[in-house]
């Protein structure tokens, strides 16, 4: 249960930067707000991070 949930806050920042980038790049999604889709971007990267460094504590435990 607990790695599904990180499994689904991996999915989510990946969709976020994603979106985020393609709105810096497109205009779309959100109208090309630069500085908030930087912050996006910056946020779902530490989000990823700490999926990551859960998943790999999770391993070391077993």
């Amino acid at each position: 249960m607990k790695q599904n949930l990180i499994y689904a806050s991996l999915a989510v920042a990946g969709s976020m930067i994603l979106a985020s980038i393609t709105d810096i790049a497109l205009g779309f999604p959100f109208n090309q707000m630069v500085v908030p889709d930087i912050f996006f971007v910056i946020a779902g990267a530490a989000i990823i991070w700490m999926s990551l460094d859960c998943l790999k504590s999770q391993r070391k435990k077993k």
